[in-house]
């Protein structure tokens, strides 16, 4: 439905001009570092992803692909492509609050799941999470998108669950602010 866009955005106006003017003597701002687990694979994987991805063709692909249980079209190259990866890596979070309002920065494209949970236990009445901002790394399934697979979950660096230890963290970055 091609007038949701438009309902959000009118919407959205209609409350932000009956919305108190931001009290910018209010304004806390947030940035810490989260450590989190990449999702690498064993070398095994590695090993019969190369030999999927140098058959000779499709069939010999699909048939490889069956019998090692790498079902989905682009996981071979993203397995080879991950092998030798560091175990962990830190991604930068921030988050500003002014007044009752607040954003929750992180470099990954979120799930919408995992961008209610925010939205619902963020202390703040109007919360909203901040994707593709801060070095930009991907996509960031929830952990109950990742046992059906898609190209999102296959495309994501970090482990299951990463999106909800974010969303923890930047919860947490809310509350001491809303106490300060």
């Amino acid at each position: 439905y091609y007038g949701v866009g438009y309902e959000l955005a009118r919407a959205s106006m209609e409350a932000l001009a009956k919305a108190e003017p931001l009290d910018f003597s209010t304004l806390r701002i947030c940035v810490n570092t989260l450590t989190c687990v990449i999702n690498h694979t064993t070398d095994h994987l590695v090993d019969k992803a190369r030999e999927i991805n140098n058959a000779e063709n499709d069939e010999i692909r699909a048939e490889l692909s069956e019998k090692y249980g790498i079902a989905y079209k682009y996981e071979p190259g993203i397995i080879i492509r991950r092998a030798g990866l560091p175990e962990t890596g830190e991604m930068e979070l921030a988050t500003v609050a002014i007044g009752d309002l607040a954003m929750g920065f992180f470099p990954f494209e979120m799930f919408d799941t995992n961008g209610k949970q925010l939205r619902d236990a963020s202390p703040y009445k109007m919360t909203f999470p901040c994707g593709y901002s801060l070095n930009y790394r991907g996509y960031m399934p929830s952990c109950t998108a990742v046992p059906h697979g898609c190209y999102e979950v296959f495309m994501c660096r970090y482990i299951a669950g990463t999106g909800e230890s974010v969303v923890l963290a930047l919860l947490e970055n809310f509350q001491k602010m809303k106490n300060q």
